[in-house]
Parts: structure tokens; sequence; C-alpha cells
């Protein structure tokens, strides 16, 4: 008999919820000109914030059946350079920066068992929560960009870090919220 391992016991026992922006910031530099032909560079990346949030929630639809959720939060940023800027680093100084786009998903897990799973499960899982909150984050990336005037900076497809932690951030911990 094989044991399965926290992200497959994870996955057997969260359906995804809900995916919903929570916080987004988008500056541009104030001296830009739309109308000027732009050749941008730009960088990306993304994490998971460390804490998880565990909530029980009464629906209104029916009282008598509380559902239990694990809320992970994602976060994506995008930094475009000034033209004739040279991106070499993981981040452009911001005297360099033409614009940058922040933007926070909150990304909800109904529990099927009705409790929180274990921790190694959470952890396990977090990679899974920036699969789905991506395809959010490049729209959200796309629509600010023309909003903002911007050429459209396409956030490329999502590829599962190789040779590393699940994700860039200290792994996610637990934590429980007031019921709603």
């Amino acid at each position: 008999m094989t044991t399965k391992s926290a992200g497959e016991r994870a996955v057997s026992v969260l359906e995804i919820e809900d995916v919903l922006i929570v916080a987004a910031d988008c500056k541009l530099d104030r001296e830009f000109n739309q109308s000027a032909q732009l050749e941008m560079t730009s960088l990306h990346r993304v994490q998971v914030d460390s804490n998880v949030f565990f909530q029980k929630r009464v629906p209104i639809a029916n009282p008598d059946a509380p559902i239990c959720i694990i809320r992970y939060f994602v976060k994506g940023d995008v930094e475009i350079a000034k033209p004739g800027v040279s991106v070499t680093k993981d981040s452009i100084a911001e005297s360099d920066r033409l614009a940058t786009l922040s933007f926070v998903f909150a990304v909800d897990y109904r529990c099927s068992k009705g409790e929180p799973p274990q921790q190694d499960e959470v952890s396990a899982f977090a990679q899974n929560a920036v699969f789905h909150a991506w395809p959010y984050w490049r729209e959200s990336v796309h629509a600010a960009c023309a909003r903002m005037r911007l050429p459209t900076v396409t956030v490329p497809m999502f590829r599962r870090p190789s040779g590393k932690a699940a994700t860039d951030s200290t792994q996610p911990q637990l934590e429980s919220t007031a019921t709603q």
C-alpha cells in the first residue's frame, strides 16, 4: 500500500470555490507620453502569502449546513522599465520604472472534510493557488496596461518553478478567521 503525499491528500479534500482581487495598486510615471512609441522591458514575479486563512461560512440559503473555506493570498507584481533602461536584476530601480502593477488575489477552496487540512497539506497545496490565480492576474495586468495606455504586457504562461520549494515565499501557515 502506498501512502499519499501531503499534496495528493490536499488535492483530494480541497475544491476551488472562488478567486477575487483583494488589493490592486497601479502606478504610472507622471511624465509618461502615451503617444510615444515604446519598446518596453518588464519583470514579473508572483508569490503566495505565508498567511492562509480558515473560515467557517454559513450560507444564507442553507444556514444548517456551514461550509469550511481555506483562503490563500497570491500576490503578482509587474515592473515596467522606462525606455532605454536595461534590466538585468530581479527589480527595477524606482527612478527607472515607467509603471508598476501589483495585484493580490484571494483564492478560496472548499474543504470537503469540513475541517482544515493538516499543515503539511496547506504548504504542499500553495503552488495550486498560484496556478488558479494566474489567469486572473494575467487578465488584470493586460486590462490595467490598456487603461494606463501602455503597450500590452503579456504575463507568460504559468510554469512550475524547478529545483525550488513550492513558492518563493515562506511556507504558508494556517490561521482561523471570524465566522462569516
